[in-house]
């Protein structure tokens, strides 16, 4: 029986040969190999058979070391925008099975979000409207959904050139928790002095 660890990431791949056995996986003679476990270790919410169905691994399913399914199956669990780290390990080779284990850091869950820069009433304002709350993962597209409503706000108000900052800070107390600290600069209020009608030879510019 061999024991081999073998970590594959999106950019690189790397064998560390346990000091059992002096065997590896050759990468200039790939072999096939039938998947006999597949262990998820590193997420406390997301259901590792929805996991499992995201990667396209599966028990009994044959596959080729190294070869592009390990490769592909990181890449699609990257892509879900939902992991901060993607890790797949061979855990053991038992004759023509290999055991698998699927480690995956979840993005960081918000406590709190604090905002700089604006009042009070609009706090709240904006507040109802990101619909930031607790335990909720801040990832990439929150954070651009979020910047899209705050500036959309403010441009209905006449502030059109405003600017939003973020700072995730680590909470001291919860693993993997972050506070959100928006920076909110409204520049200078835009106010509409004349309107100029060109090409028009219809309707006077009054009614336009």
């Amino acid at each position: 029986m061999r024991k081999i660890i073998l970590i594959f990431s999106i950019l690189t791949l790397f064998v560390t040969s346990s000091l059992i056995s002096q065997n590896y996986i050759d990468y200039s003679n790939p072999r096939d190999y039938v998947i006999g476990g597949i262990n998820i270790t590193g997420v406390e919410y997301l259901s590792s058979d929805a996991l499992l169905m995201i990667s396209g691994l599966y028990v009994g399913q044959k596959i080729t070391l190294p070869g592009e399914l390990i490769t592909n199956a990181i890449d699609k669990l990257w892509k879900q925008g939902l992991f901060s780290d993607v890790k797949i390990s061979i855990v053991k080779i038992e004759d023509d099975l290999v055991y698998l284990e699927l480690y995956l850091q979840e993005q960081p869950r918000l406590y709190q979000v604090y905002f700089h820069g604006i009042s009070k009433s609009h706090e709240s304002d904006i507040k109802e409207k990101i619909n930031l709350n607790a335990g909720k993962q801040v990832t990439n597209n929150v954070l651009r959904t979020t910047e899209i409503i705050i500036k959309d706000f403010y441009a209905e108000k006449g502030f059109p050139f405003v600017n939003v900052d973020f700072r995730l800070i680590d909470d001291s107390l919860l693993q993997n928790v972050v506070n959100l600290h928006i920076s909110i600069d409204k520049k200078n209020k835009v106010k509409i002095r004349s309107v100029t009608v060109r090409g028009n030879s219809e309707f006077s510019d009054k009614k336009i």
